[in-house]
């Protein structure tokens, strides 16, 4: 169960480290500095728990798991540690969080284009084949928080709909709201009402901020942000957003020159859309990467452009 793994101890076993292999790397990072430390297997067995190491620790974790140093001042611990090598989070029914937290750690992960490719195909691969999401169930006893609720969708709006000439403070501003519903979701608790709501605030704010991210040019937080809303989406059960969500993924794709990429993703897409307005969309951007690919991909185009209309 994903929610029983440490964060540590994923980002220690998706890079193939022992407890023992990653606290001599912790010793070899501070001796870089001209400082020694005494971490052990136990010290990394007890982080791996309820422990919390001190700030030069946690720099010095980063520097074993190959992050930037300034990785561990990101966030509060244990939230700075990637789940995955590359951030793309395989979907489970407790993944939005976790998704969630990989999009607002503001380090950019330069591996991260170059890794992505193959964990977003297997993710859209995942998305495509999995069973229908039932509702979030909630807490049926839990307390009322529909009005905090409620002042932060109004808030998150009018953000959204401000003039452009202000993006730099907006941007910035629904960062912050979705750091709150983050948090909100995280803690638990709430009715079942709530728990849809917030999910659909999450997936929204997501998806704006990944749209200003990719238009400011930051690719990788852009990606991590659409994937934090296709996670919130997923737990909604709604499969026509989601096939949207990997559709702007696509763009992203497409618009970097990759082509194969954005072609595997919007296929995927494709088969689980339903909305007539959602395959129409589809189905056009394929087109475009297809038209746009180098010559030897475009036989292919009659193989994706033919096959059935479901709706």
């Amino acid at each position: 169960d994903d929610r029983e793994v440490h964060p540590l101890t994923s980002a220690r076993r998706v890079r193939g480290l022992s407890q023992t292999a990653l606290a001599a790397r912790v010793r070899q990072a501070a001796a870089r500095r001209g400082l020694r430390s005494g971490c052990d297997r136990p010290r990394i067995r007890k982080w791996e728990r309820d422990t919390v190491p001190d700030t030069d620790s946690q720099v010095y974790l980063a520097e074993a798991l190959g992050l930037p140093a300034d990785a561990a001042l990101a966030r509060s611990w244990p939230h700075w540690l990637p789940r995955t090598p590359d951030g793309v989070l395989p979907l489970t029914p407790h993944s939005a969080v976790p998704a969630l937290r990989e999009a607002l750690t503001s380090v950019e992960r330069r591996t991260f284009l170059t890794l992505s490719g193959a964990g977003l195909t297997g993710l859209a691969g995942q998305w495509a084949s999995a069973r229908p999401t039932e509702a979030p169930a909630g807490a049926a006893e839990a307390p009322d928080t529909g009005d905090l609720l409620g002042i932060l969708r109004a808030s998150a709006d009018r953000l959204t709909a401000a003039d452009p000439a202000h993006t730099q403070h907006t941007t910035r501003l629904l960062t912050a709201h979705l750091a709150t519903v983050t948090d909100m979701l995280e803690a638990g608790g709430h009715r079942p009402a709530t728990l849809q709501r917030l999910h659909t605030l999450a997936a929204d704010l997501a998806h704006t901020l990944a749209w200003r991210h990719f238009d400011h040019g930051a690719h990788p937080l852009a990606a991590r942000h659409w994937m934090a809303a296709l996670h919130s989406t997923h737990a909604l059960g709604d499969t026509d957003r989601g096939a949207g969500i990997f559709s702007d993924l696509a763009y992203q794709a497409a618009w970097r020159q990759d082509h194969p990429l954005a072609q595997d993703l919007l296929t995927h897409a494709l088969s689980r859309a339903r909305h007539p307005a959602a395959r129409s969309l589809l189905h056009l951007r394929l087109a475009r990467s297809l038209a746009a690919a180098p010559t030897p991909a475009r036989g292919a185009a009659s193989a994706h452009c033919t096959q059935p209309n479901t709706t």
